[in-house]
Order: structure tokens, then sequence, then C-alpha cells
């Protein structure tokens, strides 16, 4: 669960080790307080080429799916 009270943060470098998921998984999106069914404008993908990008008051949920997933 990902929790910005703030404004948009974005992290390039990332440098906070708790963000990265478990070896061998990735980060999907599960839940956004951002979609716009509550109001937002939907979210971006937050981890990113371009690091991280943590939309402001915003909570997002994330699951680590592993790499070895096949994607549809």
């Amino acid at each position: 669960l990902v929790i910005n009270l703030g404004t948009d943060l974005e992290f390039n470098p990332s440098p906070e080790p708790l963000l990265g998921p478990p070896a061998s998984r990735h980060w999907v999106k599960l839940w956004s307080s951002d979609e716009p069914q509550y109001g937002g404008c939907g979210t971006a993908v937050l981890d990113s080429d371009e690091n991280w990008r943590i939309p402001g008051m915003a909570a997002v949920v994330l699951y680590p799916l592993s790499t070895a997933t096949v994607r549809c």
C-alpha cells in the first residue's frame, strides 16, 4: 500500500529499497483511489523505466506478480 497525502512525487533515482518488489517479481496495481470512478484521472504505472512517480493525494495497492507469469 502506497499512500501520498502531499503533492505528486517523482523518485529519480528511487533510493528507497522498500519500494522494490520481492525477487523475480514486479509490481502490479490492484486498486487506486485516483481512478475515474472515485473522481480521479486514472493512475499511471508507478514503477517504470523512469523510476517511481507517486500521485499526490492518492492511495495505491500493489501486488508482487511473478515475472514468469504470462500476460494476456
